[in-house]
């Protein structure tokens, strides 16, 4: 009997393993299959990987080119700058030109409108004398005289006027 009981052990340890191997056969078939799918994974992943690496290289090469370009740009902007601060000075200097000249033209005025009122007072004067020497026959000789002065006094202004208007208009296109 105890062989007998040994023997029915043995059986059912038996069936107990072939369960066992069965079960770790169909866990060694499921383990395979999702290596399968993990190694399938793997693989897909690789190639995208390579894909992406290939991308990234692009983009440096992207990036190398926008750098080198923001370089140049950025040795345009400082010959822009240069150009504009040089552009600026000659602006100062037109503009103090144009001062000094705007200076000298009201000063040409000035001397011009000093002249047209001596020129004005001469020319009065030398009427006077005119008109004193037509009513006076006895004092013609000194009028005339005086007349002749005045005449003189009155060229010299004109050529006074003259130069000082010639000097104003100078003055007036150079500014």
């Amino acid at each position: 009997d105890s062989a007998q009981e040994a023997l029915v052990a043995i059986a059912t340890d038996r069936d107990s393993l072939q369960e066992a191997l069965a079960a770790a056969t169909k866990d060694r078939d499921v383990a395979q299959a999702a290596l399968a799918a993990i190694t399938k994974d793997r693989d897909v992943a690789q190639v995208g990987l390579a894909a992406t690496q290939k991308d990234r290289d692009s983009a440096q090469q992207a990036l190398a080119a926008m750098s080198n370009k923001c370089d140049l740009a950025q040795e345009d902007l400082a010959v822009t700058q240069k150009d504009r601060d040089s552009a600026q000075e000659a602006l100062v200097a037109i503009a103090t030109d144009r001062d000094s000249l705007q200076e000298a033209l009201a000063a040409a005025t000035k001397d011009r409108d000093v002249a047209q009122a001596a020129l004005a007072a001469i020319t009065k004067d030398r009427d006077v004398a005119q008109v004193g020497l037509a009513a006076t026959q006895k004092d013609r000789d000194s009028a005339q005289q005086a007349l002749a002065a005045m005449s003189n006094k009155c060229d010299l202004a004109q050529e006074d006027l003259a130069v000082t208007q010639k000097d104003r208009d100078s003055a007036q296109e150079a500014l």
